[in-house]
């Protein structure tokens, strides 16, 4: 009897262990996370980004890492080209066979990989994009976006512009991929009949030149309102050309493209005046975001981290905070690291904990709603940052 009892106990042992060994990109020592990042191509300006999370979870691993386990992170160029995209995410999953993908960036590139990622039940957690078929549990059970969704955010310019402009004419630049196009869908699904006031609908791809003939048109079309749903690139283009055609109607432009460092300043500060943007972090060019110690502490690690990084670049604080919210579901997860936890603890609908947020932002995804975040605050540059001109939109 105790011998087959001792056989019992042994078998059990065996069989766990050799359970745990079958979690994919996980070992008593460390975790293994995926990625893909423009840090060449047309978007590469948000290169910095990628940067700043290798070196905040080279932060959490000096301090020693999670549960016990280091992080190893891994991050691929994908030059924001769909095919490559579809080419480094089947190396993560297939030869370094990681955890989990995070953070990701483009709506097209991860498009491209949706349907691959959910098929091999991969955790595709914290994607820095908008597309709403993200955020479908039915489409894709796996992913999870932190970023508003375009619902959200293009349904925030619409309210926006019923509530102060109702009857304006509007002119829309647009971003000629599923970003853009989505967006636009979007934003003239909540104008309802007011969609009948967009005068006028130009479109650019990511690697034209300048958009210039582009607010050129917008500009004759009458339109009294600008509303831009691209890049940080283009969006400084748009802006300089505005300017220089002394159109000074508001000019509403994405999260994606609002930093003042990187969007703003290269196309001058004196002529963003017009911008509206919808932001949910706080703004690290006020003033008064010096004296918040949440603040503080991010820009200790990411002056001594990250050299030649701007603090004051939103790019940066939306990494920093993505990286918060993934340790937290490491966190949640304790021992059982297995995809159908990750995922979720990733959706539990328990609200994260993220330092950067504005007053009564909030993160909280959910087993039927794989969204971002879902408040916004529309805000206006005035002496060199961002300060609120409404009340935050849901």
């Amino acid at each position: 009897m105790l011998r087959a009892w001792l056989c019992a106990v042994s078998a059990f042992f065996i069989f766990t262990s050799a359970s745990a060994q079958t979690v994919r990109g996980v070992t008593d020592q460390e975790i293994k996370i995926g990625q893909t990042w423009p840090y060449s191509g047309p978007v590469s300006g948000h290169a910095i980004s990628g940067k700043t999370e290798a070196a905040y979870f080279d932060m959490i691993n000096e301090s020693g890492g999670i549960n016990g386990r280091k992080l190893k992170y891994i991050s691929y160029d994908d030059a924001f080209s769909p095919s490559k995209t579809v080419e480094q995410v089947r190396k993560l999953v297939e030869q370094d066979e990681v955890a989990l993908i995070f953070g990701s960036f483009g709506t097209a590139t991860n498009s491209a990989v949706l349907r691959y990622i959910n098929s091999q039940k991969v955790p595709h957690l914290l994607l820095n994009a908008s597309g709403d078929r993200f955020t479908d549990p039915k489409q894709a059970p796996w992913s999870t976006i932190l970023p508003p969704s375009a619902e959200v955010e293009s349904g925030a310019f619409a309210s926006y512009i019923l509530s102060t402009m109702p009857n304006a004419k509007m002119g829309v630049l647009y971003q000629n991929d599923d970003f853009g196009r989505l967006y636009l869908a979007t934003f003239k699904k909540v104008l309802g009949a007011k969609a009948a006031n967009i005068v006028s609908e130009m479109s650019a791809n990511v690697t034209d030149p300048t958009v210039d003939s582009q607010i050129v048109s917008l500009h004759a079309s009458g339109a009294e309102v600008l509303v831009d749903f691209t890049l940080s690139k283009q969006t400084a283009q748009a802006l300089k050309k505005a300017y220089d055609l002394k159109w000074k109607a508001p000019h509403l432009v994405t999260a994606a493209a609002s930093s003042i460092p990187e969007t703003m300043k290269p196309a001058g500060l004196e002529k963003s005046q017009n911008v509206v943007a919808f932001r949910y972090f706080i703004d690290p060019s006020d003033p008064e975001a010096k004296t918040n110690p949440h603040f503080k502490k991010y820009y200790d690690f990411l002056t001594k981290r990250v050299p030649g990084a701007d603090p004051d670049d939103f790019t940066n604080v939306s990494a920093y905070t993505t990286g918060e919210a993934l340790v937290e579901i490491i966190k949640r997860c304790g021992n059982d690291l297995s995809p159908q936890n990750i995922i979720k603890q990733a959706t539990s609908g328990e609200a994260f904990k993220l330092s950067l947020t504005l007053p009564g932002v909030e993160y909280r995804p959910t087993p039927e709603n794989h969204g971002g975040i879902t408040h916004l605050q529309p805000s206006k540059i005035v002496g060199g940052h961002y300060v609120a001109i409404g009340s935050l939109t849901r």
